[in-house]
């Protein structure tokens, strides 16, 4: 893992207080936190930066976002393939009354957004030896809706 693959912000300290019952709030610490993005290219590896993200004392991990670094690809892929879908649906769906695919009357287009597969699955538990993060597949879909003219 490159010092290039790794970039943190937002160094954030709050105070911590004890309430005691009566009397008022005494002050026993502070709490940092910081925001740490790593950018990982092996999904493979991301388990093993996360068991030694554990050792080194972090003990919360938040918000990992997969992503494919050539997502304009694949989502063009995904588009094409929204695109024949649609066509060879409707063109079925006129078959079946008699009829043809004239041209295209109206066309919309919502892009989907990319979605892991499989969910985290990470608990701070004391007990497994190692975390586990089971993400192995990005799905990127795209949507398009269109209505043809018959003929």
């Amino acid at each position: 893992l490159s010092k290039d693959n790794i970039t943190s912000s937002n160094l954030y300290l709050a105070p911590q207080y004890h309430y005691p019952k009566s009397g008022k709030a005494e002050l026993v610490g502070y709490r940092a936190s910081r925001s740490i993005n790593v950018t990982v290219t092996d999904l493979a590896d991301l388990n093993q930066y996360l068991d030694m993200a554990l050792k080194a004392g972090i003990n919360q991990v938040d918000n990992i976002q997969l992503k494919v670094s050539n997502q304009a690809e694949y989502q063009q892929k995904a588009r094409m393939a929204a695109i024949k879908d649609a066509r060879e649906k409707a063109a079925s769906l006129a078959s079946g009354f008699d009829k043809k695919l004239g041209g295209i009357w109206q066309i919309n287009y919502n892009q989907m957004h990319v979605q892991p597969v499989l969910m985290r699955s990470m608990a701070m538990d004391s007990k497994q030896g190692s975390n586990s993060y089971q993400d192995s597949t990005l799905v990127i879909r795209d949507q398009v809706d269109v209505v043809y003219k018959l003929k």
